[in-house]
């Protein structure tokens, strides 16, 4: 496997003299990400302000009890170490049941902020056909139509209906694979594929990195989505990963935190009617 990258320092909160353990005693628990902004940002002017590196100072800041440490790697290593050590975790995944066979995941998720069909705006009125009476888009009209090109990253999980959409063997819509979303958005931008999967996050971020004018790429609903689960912090299935989530569920069960929290998706989402 890859060798982790450490992106931050240790963030240590000493104790104090009362008997109370020293910061060295504490767990260590390392939340894994991988580079792909806008979520982990690792360079240039907003380096460190990407989503889930903001939430992971935020739990850093709110969960002294432990040590934290952020380490880049790649999706699937992420996941294999999840898999197979302790005191690891991710923020912002999808619980779904193959992942619960060896991680847990708190309890509230965040819902509203997740997979949507990207296009470039000249471009949507060619989906008007496969809307449904709420105006988003039906996955299994657009299965049967081979006039559009789709494109997905091959190692994210974009939801239920999605992988459905990705794994019907009767599809007669064409998707391409890539193995970044940076590449994702590239041939969008491009031309080279009508549509691909990603977060009006991503929208947001890729449209200002390309140079492109504001609300040049459009999201577009799927019809069903809301429905899947939205996102969760996910720990490793032993006692340290086990002490955060309840640590999580804990702390973000107030309302106050709960909005810091996902404050950071608010900030970069072109979907402002989000909640």
């Amino acid at each position: 496997m890859p060798t982790l990258r450490p992106a931050c320092v240790i963030i240590a909160l000493l104790a104090g003299s009362s008997g109370r353990a020293t910061a060295a005693e504490l767990p260590l628990i390392t939340w894994m990400q991988a580079d792909t902004p806008p979520f982990h940002i690792s360079e240039g002017p907003l380096a460190g302000q990407g989503v889930k590196d903001r939430q992971y100072q935020f739990l850093a800041a709110h969960l002294p009890q432990f040590r934290h440490r952020l380490m880049i790697a790649s999706v699937a290593r992420n996941w294999y170490a999840v898999e197979h050590e302790d005191g690891i975790c991710i923020i912002g995944v999808s619980n779904t049941a193959e992942r619960r066979k060896f991680a847990l995941f708190s309890q509230r998720p965040l819902v509203g902020f997740g997979t949507r069909i990207v296009v470039r705006r000249e471009q949507a009125a060619r989906f008007k056909e496969f809307l449904d009476p709420q105006g988003a888009v039906d996955l299994a009209r657009l299965a049967q139509s081979p006039s559009l090109v789709g494109g997905y990253v091959t190692a994210l999980h974009y939801g239920d209906e999605v992988t459905r959409f990705i794994e019907d063997e009767s599809r007669a819509a064409r998707l391409d694979k890539f193995v970044t979303p940076p590449q994702l958005f590239n041939v969008l931008k491009a031309g080279r594929v009508d549509y691909i999967f990603g977060q009006p996050v991503e929208a947001t971020y890729y449209a200002k990195e390309f140079g492109l004018q504001p609300g040049e790429l459009a999201t577009l609903r799927i019809t069903g989505w809301r429905d899947g689960g939205g996102i969760s912090v996910g720990c490793s299935k032993g006692a340290a990963g086990s002490a955060v989530i309840k640590a999580v569920d804990a702390l973000l069960a107030d309302e106050q935190m709960w909005r810091d929290y996902t404050a950071p998706y608010r900030d970069w989402s072109a979907d402002k009617d989000e909640k």
